[in-house]
C-alpha cells in the first residue's frame, strides 16, 4: 500500500486521494511502488487509472455534501487511456443551479489534490488537477457550452456514480 501524500491535504481530500490510490492499486499495480515508478515514468494506463479514481472519488463526495449535482461526466485522455503527467482530468458537473460556493469547493478541493499528486509523481504538472466545466439545467436544455457535451456524439462524456445522500449519510467520510 502506497502512503498517501500528506503536504496538508485536509483530512476529508486526504482520504479521497488514499480510496483513490487504493483502486488503482486494485486494478492492477498492486507490487509495491509499482503504481508510483509507472507513474513517474508517464505511464498514459496508470495516469488515466488514477485520474479517473481521483474523478469517481471526487464525484462521491460531491454526492455527499452538495444536493443540487445532478451528475459529473469525465471525458477526454482520462477515458481514453492516453494521460500523461501534465494532462488534468476533463469534468463537466450538471448542477440545477450554479453557486460560487460549489466553485470555491471545487478550487480548493483541486489544490488539495494536485499537491498529493505532485508529491506522488514527482512532477510540478499540470497547473490544475480538473478541468471543471459547470453546467446548469438551462444549458443542457439549450445545448449550450458544455451543456452540449453531454449528448455529444463525438466526444462522448462517461457519467461518474453519483450515489445519493441517503446511502452516504450512514457511512463515516474521512
Amino acid at each position: 500500500m502506497i502512503d498517501t501524500p500528506s503536504l496538508l491535504l485536509g483530512p476529508k481530500v486526504q482520504g479521497l486521494f488514499a480510496r483513490a490510490l487504493a483502486e488503482v492499486q486494485r486494478k492492477g499495480f498492486s507490487a509495491e511502488g509499482e503504481l508510483v515508478r509507472a507513474l513517474r515514468v508517464g505511464n498514459p494506463w496508470a495516469h488515466s487509472l488514477l485520474r479517473y479514481a481521483l474523478a469517481q472519488e471526487l464525484c462521491t463526495y460531491l454526492g455527499r455534501i452538495c444536493p443540487g449535482i445532478r451528475k459529473v461526466y469525465v471525458y477526454g485522455s482520462t477515458v481514453e487511456n492516453r494521460a500523461g503527467p501534465a494532462s488534468d482530468v476533463d469534468l463537466i458537473l450538471w448542477v440545477q443551479k450554479k453557486s460560487g460556493a460549489l466553485e470555491s469547493l471545487l478550487w480548493q478541493v483541486d489544490t488539495l489534490l494536485l499537491r498529493g499528486y505532485r508529491a506522488l509523481t514527482g512532477f510540478s504538472s499540470p497547473k490544475s488537477l480538473f478541468d471543471l466545466h459547470i453546467v446548469d439545467d438551462e444549458e443542457v436544455a439549450q445545448g449550450k457550452g458544455y451543456g452540449s457535451v453531454i449528448n455529444s456524439l463525438w466526444t462522448a462524456p462517461v457519467p461518474l456514480q453519483l450515489r445519493e445522500r441517503k446511502s452516504l449519510e450512514s457511512q463515516a467520510f474521512t
